[in-house]
């Protein structure tokens, strides 16, 4: 506890945590379309091709972005950049409250997403910045550790659940594909269908009516 301590006091403590906070929401922005990605197909009616375009384009867009946002902190600071990033967040929010009513506009939507993912390029640098050379590795895995919140958005997200007691991330039996986790479930009464990893079987969709899913404690 006292070498933590010396750590935090030989650099600047609250840039450091406000790095890891910025990450962390960054990070939960980037990979908001995975949380949210049953509704969205349950409402734009996607195929499972358009589910991984949809899903994919943040992911690429985060990457190509992280290399003009560092060069964008070389010339203007990487609080400066940070800001910069930070108002491009709000603005793809904005646009996907506002102006999401297609499928092409979900897929701009996910290059939008990418300004959150470029997080990287910057956040890491500049939680770690003012401590020295023998502390630097240390602050930068404290804000890299920002990324668990890439896991928020889908643990508190609201849970779809079926007219027959299923709910998505639940563990089932099948007999003739064995044990599975829900993925999606869409539909109420006899439409009612669910999407079934089923390992080594592969996704599947089954009616509910028809199949006989035991759900596994």
């Amino acid at each position: 506890m006292h070498s933590f301590r010396e750590f935090l006091k030989s650099g600047h403590a609250p840039t450091l945590w406000s790095a890891f906070l910025y990450f962390g929401f960054s990070c939960a922005i980037w990979v908001i379309n995975g949380a949210m990605a049953p509704f969205i197909r349950e409402a734009f009616q996607l195929t499972p091709t358009q589910m991984g375009m949809m899903l994919s384009i943040p992911i690429f867009a985060g990457a190509l972005m992280r290399f003009p946002l560092g060069i964008l902190a070389q010339y203007i600071g990487r609080k400066n950049a940070t800001l910069v990033e930070m108002a491009g967040i709000f603005l793809a929010m904005g646009y996907g409250y506002l102006f999401v009513h297609t499928y092409n506009d979900l897929l701009a939507m996910g290059v939008l997403l990418g300004v959150a993912g470029a997080s990287f390029g910057v956040a890491l640098s500049l939680g770690s910045g003012s401590f020295p050379p023998r502390y630097k590795g240390l602050a930068m895995g404290i804000v890299g550790a920002g990324n668990v919140a890439a896991r928020a958005p889908a643990s508190s997200g609201p849970v779809t659940k079926s007219s027959h007691g299923l709910r998505s991330g639940q563990s089932v039996f099948h007999t003739k594909f064995g044990e599975g986790v829900i993925v999606t479930l869409e539909g109420t009464g006899e439409d009612a269908r669910a999407q079934v990893n089923f390992g080594r079987h592969g996704m599947k969709w089954l009616a509910l009516s028809v199949a006989k899913l035991t759900p596994i404690e």
